[in-house]
């Protein structure tokens, strides 16, 4: 039985519901009582966190793989056409097979939010999804979020948000554990950061909240997560790189990502880095960040020329809900109802509430150079990257936001 779990604690509720006797304090533990009464189904739709499993019923000789609805446990399968199936985290864990095979065998990511049922010597009977975003989870009737407001007056709107907000922070509070959170001063992890340390604070965790933002020298984003992490009073820390380190990480980079996608690359590099520096440098070991938000409230750039809109599960279903005009950018500026919502409680300074969109990656790498470097590592294997990160409403041979005529940075 193969597990990668983070779960939230409403797996600690689930457990009081439907009073479930743990042997374990492992978070994971939850499945296995999930199944036993109510099948893989119900159990994969009642899982809120994020999640990758390989439940193996060895009583009735089936085999069940899952994975969360966003797809931020990693999980690739390879199949073969005599029914041998091998699943891993990790593309190049499968990428030296040759048990059964005559050729080469595809590997595929297992899609999100999905649960499969192999059987036989393998072959998929199901393939169901379990969730769709803009759909409210089912699990949500055992969290302890007070009703929201109906309608979709403005103000009422706003509470909302900062009610879904403020509980998806919280349901990712653990104790037990370190916590840190990747600041870059920009509006969606700043909101994540201040509401950590609000919440750590209410429930008097002994240990501070560690703060971390990384760039090179005279970086915006490292000046802003200062003026933020003094606002808010986390304990920070900050990562400077040359643009030759950031050069020399790609390869390790681009191994580890398995992708030759630009976005995919360039981010990830200051993820890289910043991520092994919090490694080597604290005892953070939960990291919370604002990854997500620019994908939920149209907070890329280039979303101003969006002809319609295209992480907590209930507050992606409930701002999905809302009315186009609510959710698009207003003014010239993007995430303006986030922004409009979580004014007046001095969350955060004012200036990084209505700060710029700020590419968090623009100008480590390239097209040509990243795709080149995959190709060494994984020759052929161009179907790990099934989507290419490029907005098709603009006129743009990269995805940075920088290339674009609408882009304005901030001038401080």
């Amino acid at each position: 039985m193969f597990f990668r779990f983070l779960l939230d604690v409403v797996h600690l509720k689930l457990k009081d519901h439907f009073e479930f006797e743990y042997q374990t304090r492992m978070d994971g533990e939850i499945l296995l009582h999930l199944y036993d009464r109510f099948g893989v189904e119900k159990m994969t739709y009642l899982l809120d966190g994020v999640f990758a499993f390989i439940l193996l019923d060895t009583a009735n000789r089936m085999v069940f793989l899952g994975r969360d609805t966003y797809g931020v446990r990693p999980v690739f399968k390879l199949l073969t056409d005599d029914g041998f199936l091998a699943v891993c985290s990790e593309a190049k864990g499968l990428s030296q097979i040759t048990h059964s095979m005559t050729g080469t065998v595809e590997i595929v990511p297992f899609p999100p939010g999905h649960f499969e049922v192999p059987t036989g010597k393998v072959t998929s009977i199901q393939l169901d999804r379990f969730h769709i975003c803009t759909e409210e989870p089912k699990h949500a009737i055992y969290d302890n979020t007070r009703m929201l407001g109906t309608g979709f007056a403005l103000e009422t709107v706003k509470s909302n948000i900062r009610l879904l907000f403020e509980n998806a922070v919280r349901k990712r509070l653990m104790a037990h554990r370190g916590i840190g959170c990747l600041l870059s001063g920009g509006l969606d992890s700043s909101l994540v950061a201040a509401t950590l340390v609000k919440l750590a604070k209410e429930k008097q965790l002994p240990d501070p909240i560690q703060t971390s933002a990384i760039g090179t020298e005279d970086s915006p984003d490292v000046a802003a997560a200062r003026k933020v992490a003094a606002h808010i009073g986390s304990e920070h820390h900050e990562v400077n790189f040359t643009p030759e380190e950031g050069i020399n990480a790609l390869d390790d980079v681009i191994v580890h990502l398995e992708s030759y996608d630009v976005t995919a690359v360039r981010a990830p590099v200051g993820m890289y880095l910043v991520s092994k520096y919090i490694h080597d440098k604290t005892d953070s070991v939960v990291i919370f960040s604002g990854e997500g938000s620019d994908e939920l409230t149209q907070g890329y750039i280039y979303f101003h020329k969006a002809p319609s809109p295209p992480r907590r599960k209930a507050l992606t279903a409930y701002y999905l809900s809302l009315p186009e005009e609510m959710r698009t950018p207003k003014d010239g500026v993007e995430k303006y109802l986030l922004r409009d919502a979580s004014k007046g409680p001095n969350l955060i300074p004012d200036e990084i509430l209505w700060r710029r969109k700020e590419a968090f990656s623009d100008g480590l790498t390239s097209v040509r150079k990243s795709w080149q470097m995959f190709e060494k590592h994984y020759p052929g294997r161009c179907g790990w990257t099934p989507h290419y990160w490029m907005p098709r409403w603009i006129k743009a041979c990269d995805p940075s936001a920088r290339t674009l005529p609408i882009y304005k940075p901030d001038q401080d």
